[in-house]
């Protein structure tokens, strides 16, 4: 009984433990903004109005922004679900569109799929915006692109 309830705890301890954990998808590691060696001291030139868990988001938020912006497509990924889950839909699509497309214009998302560097499930998430928007032409693109990088719920109907 001991050993299986030990077993237990440590199969459980090493499930992801937030949204952000989950969010954080392909090939690039993405920091959590709960990891504490994110933290950084707040100087005191700063006025202390926050918690120290919004200045772990901010952080997070800024190291995903700077990485995104480096070509790290899960960073732009992580972004753009965070967006979606503060309903901003635009800047989640913006995100999507850029992890997605990370390595081609849009009209080349489909070919050259095994060197793509891009999200598949990205460009999934992007087809889905697109339909519930109405732009159906734009939701199909995405989705055959997705489908042709090799995410095979996108393939499917």
């Amino acid at each position: 009984y001991r050993a299986v309830s030990l077993s237990f705890l440590f199969v459980c301890a090493c499930q992801p433990q937030t949204r952000q954990d989950r969010a954080a998808v392909g090939p690039d590691v993405t920091p959590v903004a709960g990891d504490p060696q994110l933290a950084t001291p707040v100087a005191d030139s700063q006025p202390n109005t926050g918690t120290q868990t919004d200045l772990v988001s901010l952080q997070w938020e800024s190291t995903q922004k700077s990485l995104c912006e480096s070509g790290k497509p899960a960073s732009c990924s992580a972004l753009a679900y965070e967006a979606l889950r503060s309903q901003q839909t635009a800047i989640a699509q913006e995100y999507f569109t850029r992890a997605c497309l990370l390595d081609v214009p849009p009209q080349q998302c489909g070919q050259n799929a095994q060197s793509a560097s891009g999200l598949a499930r990205a460009c999934h998430e992007l087809s889905f915006i697109y339909r519930q928007q109405g732009k159906n032409e734009d939701a199909d693109k995405f989705k055959i692109c997705a489908c042709d990088r090799g995410f095979r719920p996108a393939c499917g109907s």
